[in-house]
């Protein structure tokens, strides 16, 4: 059982409907959907790809993703054939090449299926499926060289998650840089959207090729660190799900809002000196499941500020808030949800009005090549 009292479904006051997860999902895959149709129209003369993450949708979605494939008749190839993780293949990242007037069904259905699942990013190339497909595949694997503090310590290999869209297109920056040139000789543009959905957009050379890697990447110690801090939210919001979440629990909240969630509280964390992993951990876990503004609570300043100092930890400081506390959190936590819900939304549905010429985007024709 949780520990803390559970938020009940009541009404919003100030106007603004309650979060509905389905609801959310629908609104923001609409939006994805036009985003993808205002970028796919920009370049329509070259060729231009999905890359989705099969691995981060649920079973339903991945087969929806499947039939959508097979019901449009497209090309497409599983980076994972051919690579150590073949036994993967069927649930690790596809790409998918788009026709040349893609329908508004089938970006609806990557849109609902993978994007609102932060699966899903765009590629332009000039290569074809099979080249590009290829120049992908080697660039998967890492290897991280044997600890010289540890005797008998082996190298390894490691997947370089780089199609994973949380991450993706942050990886390569952390790469050295001949290598992340060498990387993005094969993309005109690589897509994809932020945890609040916002668009965002890497461009490589007018002509591409590819490029690729003979050996696996080097992974040095500096370099797993950097890898390791760009999905902290994520590694912590996962552990959340793990170990501290009851069956059924977070279903009020849309998945997606709980990563944007999770980014927000861990820059709370930061803000408040929280530099422990147990003290993000548990300002997370309560953020989702008491009230997603748990580090703005007057009541909880003095333990968030001895957490801080190290006097005591998180963890153990919120069993001497009085039962009251968390009753009242809970009670307010529907409409402040709500609020970041609609903070969310609203930009998305911003982008949707507007001119498609003020669209992030948007490429101007004189830019296409």
């Amino acid at each position: 059982m949780s520990a803390y009292p559970t938020p009940q479904a009541t009404r919003v006051d100030g106007g603004l409907p309650p979060h509905e997860p389905a609801a959310f999902n629908k609104e923001v895959a609409q939006a994805l959907a036009h985003d993808m149709g205002v970028l796919l129209t920009c370049s329509a003369s070259m060729p231009r790809y999905a890359l989705v993450e099969l691995g981060q949708c649920e079973m339903a979605d991945r087969e929806a993703i499947a039939l959508g494939v097979q019901a449009h008749g497209l090309e497409m190839e599983r980076l994972f054939e051919g690579t150590p993780e073949s036994e993967l293949a069927d649930q690790g990242p596809w790409l998918i090449k788009f026709p040349v007037q893609p329908s508004g069904a089938l970006l609806e259905t990557l849109a609902l299926h993978a994007g609102v699942h932060h699966a899903l990013s765009m590629v332009a190339s000039t290569l074809a499926l099979d080249d590009l497909a290829n120049h992908m595949r080697s660039w998967l694997e890492g290897l991280i060289p044997p600890d010289p503090t540890i005797d008998g310590d082996e190298s390894c290999g490691a997947v370089l998650r780089w199609f994973d869209p949380r991450i993706g297109l942050d990886m390569p920056g952390c790469w050295p840089a001949a290598d992340r040139q060498q990387f993005m000789q094969a993309f005109h543009w690589w897509a994809a959207w932020r945890a609040d959905f916002s668009p965002r957009t890497m461009h490589g050379p007018s002509l591409n090729r590819a490029a690729p890697r003979a050996e696996p990447l080097p992974l040095d110690q500096a370099l797993l660190l950097a890898l390791d801090q760009l999905n902290t939210a994520e590694t912590i919001l996962a552990s959340v799900h793990e170990n501290d979440i009851e069956p059924g629990e977070l279903d009020h909240i849309a998945p997606a809002l709980q990563r944007h969630l999770a980014h927000r509280l861990r820059d709370d964390a930061r803000r408040l000196g929280l530099d422990e992993w147990a003290d993000q951990y548990m300002l997370l876990a309560m953020g989702l499941r008491l009230h997603p503004d748990i580090a703005d609570a007057q009541a909880l300043q003095p333990i968030l500020a001895a957490a801080a100092t190290g006097e005591q930890g998180l963890g153990a400081a919120i069993a001497d808030i009085d039962n009251a506390v968390w009753q009242g959190l809970v009670e307010e936590a529907p409409q402040v949800l709500a609020l970041h819900s609609h903070a969310l939304l609203e930009p998305l549905r911003q982008r949707r009005l507007a001119a498609v010429s003020a669209h992030p985007f948007h490429i101007p024709r004189s830019e296409v090549r």
